[in-house]
């Protein structure tokens, strides 16, 4: 089991500003739909979770050994979402941060649009120090998620941030 690493201290006092859309996220019907409105799960992420996951929906196995999901909104409440007590996704508790590769290298892209905690960069340092840490020990250590985080490109109203 690991920290809740997405715990945003100031997230559910932004909350009522933009209605968790980071947890609003589209059951994928064909390889098509918008990336950034989906979960990613690297490459083993969901199959070596011991914590319940019956709160997300998942789909087949997409390019790279990961997994696209959705958040069940309709049965589980986005407010109480805490990775000690069930699965919270390194995806959603990067956000409003996602990894990506560039040139080789670990860099954090920011979600600039749905996330009104993305306006005052300066607060999230702590969080980008975790998520970047957390993020730079698994691709070290798993070249499959390696590979998965260098096959990503930019997402659509996302920006590639050297650090914070």
């Amino acid at each position: 089991m690991r920290e809740n690493l997405g715990a945003l201290s100031d997230c559910s006092q932004h909350a009522k500003e933009c209605g968790y859309r980071c947890c609003d996220q589209d059951v994928l019907i064909s390889f098509e739909t918008c990336r950034e409105n989906m979960i990613l799960l690297y490459p083993g992420e969901l199959e070596t979770t011991r914590l319940p996951k019956a709160h997300l929906i998942t789909t087949d196995v997409q390019t790279g050994g990961g997994r696209f999901a959705a958040c069940d909104r309709v049965n589980f409440d986005q407010s109480s979402c805490n990775s000690v007590c069930n699965f919270k996704p390194l995806d959603c508790q990067s956000y409003p941060f996602s990894p990506i590769l560039v040139n080789g290298q670990l860099r954090l892209m920011l979600d600039a649009g749905r996330c009104p905690l993305s306006r005052e960069i300066i607060s999230l340092k702590a969080h980008y120090n975790k998520i970047y840490t957390h993020w730079e020990q698994l691709i070290a250590n798993d070249f499959r998620i390696y590979c998965w985080v260098a096959g990503m490109s930019c997402l659509p109203g996302y920006y590639i941030i050297e650090s914070i």
